[in-house]
Formats: C-alpha cells, structure tokens, sequence
C-alpha cells in the first residue's frame, strides 16, 4: 500500500483547490456550472495528508481512506440541513472587500476516524445433546386441560370408547 506522502491530491474537473487563508473569486463559485461543498475533518488531521489522494464514492455515500496509519471513513451527504444555513463570503477579485456569495453549500463531507473493534473471536458450539423423548405412555391419559393452553389431547382408544358408551346410555335413557 503507498504511503500517504506519495498520494496528491486530485481536483476534479471544474472545481478549484483551495488553502488556507486563500479567497475563492466570487465570479467562480456564482457561477451555477460551479458546486460548493464543505469538508469537515477532525483537529488531528493534517489536510496537507489528503493532497493528491483520490476518494471516489462511486459505490455509495461512504467510503474508507487511509492516512498514514489511521483509517479514516469519508461519508458524504447532499443537501444537508447544517449547510444550508451556512452563508460563503468570497473575495472579489483585485479587490480587498468580501462579498456574500450567491449559492449555498451543496453537501457535506465528513471525514471521521474509524473505531478499533477488537476481534471476538468465535464462541465454540455446543455439543450436539440426543433429543429426549417426552411422548406420554400409551395407557396415560390427560385429566384436564392446563391453564391458558388451547390444545386439546385426543384421548387414545380405551378411553374414547368408554366416552362413547357413556354417551350412548344417556341418550337412550331419555
């Protein structure tokens, strides 16, 4: 893997690179060919590390980069309700006087440090236990129905012809 110092950073086409304590004309970023975005980046962050290097979010809205030994991911969102109350102050050019420039902040890109999640490593499976067998002997009957259980048991033969006679003989009485 290249080392940071080896990567420079890239503009894109159509965009204009800035440092600090350096004022974009006005006439470049009115423009409505033009696109204003705001790249937030933690205090540690050196910004000098990100020249020359090429972040592409073609996959999505995050991407991973690596700056020096640290990851770092680069998460984008367009149309952001804390850019939009956002105003650009830009200076004229030849001029000392700052103008508000006429278009907002498109998106917000953020550049966060990446959290060290130690491995877990994998709990062992249980042993594999013989199921138990719960069937009922066939001569076990149930007396009642359990509390709250809707299920109804079948009784086996013995006790359904017992049932049926007892049936028969109430009827017949009548």
């Amino acid at each position: 893997m290249p080392s940071a110092a080896a990567k420079k950073y890239e503009v894109p086409s159509g965009f204009t690179a800035t440092t600090d304590n350096v004022a974009l004309p006005v006439e470049e970023i009115s423009s409505d060919e033009h696109r204003l975005w705001l790249i937030r980046t933690p205090t540690d962050v050196n910004i000098s590390n990100l020249d020359g290097m090429k972040i592409s979010l073609k996959g999505g809205e995050h991407a991973e980069v690596q700056i020096g030994d640290i990851g770092y991911e680069f998460t984008r969102k367009e149309h952001h309700n804390d850019t939009q109350r956002l105003s650009v102050l830009l200076q004229e050019e030849g001029g000392e006087q700052l103008t508000l420039a006429s278009g907002v902040f498109c998106g917000m890109a953020t550049l966060t440090k990446k959290a060290l999640c130690p491995e877990i490593p994998q709990a062992a499976s249980p042993s594999k236990r013989p199921r138990l067998d719960y069937s009922a002997h066939e001569s076990a009957r149930q007396r009642f129905v359990p509390f709250g259980s809707d299920d109804v048991v079948t009784l086996s033969k013995r006790h359904k012809d017992k049932a049926e006679k007892v049936k028969k003989t109430k009827k017949s009485k009548k």
